[in-house]
């Protein structure tokens, strides 16, 4: 099978929105010789769209520091958004929740977790919460 993949520059993002009542979402790219070119995806796939092309320049920020991803922690190999606002609502099946980061207005991403896991996350919270209300104090009382 023969290689079809072509390589666009993309110079900007001209505009975007809703189509398809609301089901889709458009934006076009501006390319560097001044076409512009219409992406569509689902509205339901938004969120792992701008997860992944954040995890890809995540990458090329490595490689322009020439670092190994060995040499990467948790939090350097993926690129922090800045969250918002969190709201938690109950899946459609009632079988667990969603937790919902608005990044920016009209930009969520969600996050399904089934009932089982829940504990799990409450527990890893607390303890993550308990250990920086530590360290706070510790800073505090070195001033």
């Amino acid at each position: 099978m023969a290689d079809t993949a072509q390589t666009l520059l993309v110079e900007d993002v001209s505009h975007g929105g809703g189509m398809d009542a609301g089901h889709s979402v458009f934006f076009d790219a501006r390319l560097a010789d001044g076409a512009e070119v219409r992406m569509m995806l689902p509205h339901t796939h938004v969120s792992a769209f701008i997860a992944k092309m954040m995890a890809f320049a995540g990458a090329a920020q490595r490689e322009r520091e020439g670092r190994e991803l060995a040499e990467q922690g948790p939090v350097d190999v993926t690129q922090m958004l800045a969250c918002q606002q969190i709201k938690i609502a109950p899946l459609a099946d009632l079988t667990g929740v969603a937790l919902q980061f608005q990044i920016q207005p009209g930009v969520v991403m969600v996050f399904p977790l089934q009932t089982r896991v829940l504990p799990q996350l409450s527990a890893a919270l607390m303890k993550w919460h308990s250990g920086l209300q530590e360290t706070t104090s510790a800073l505090d009382r070195q001033q």
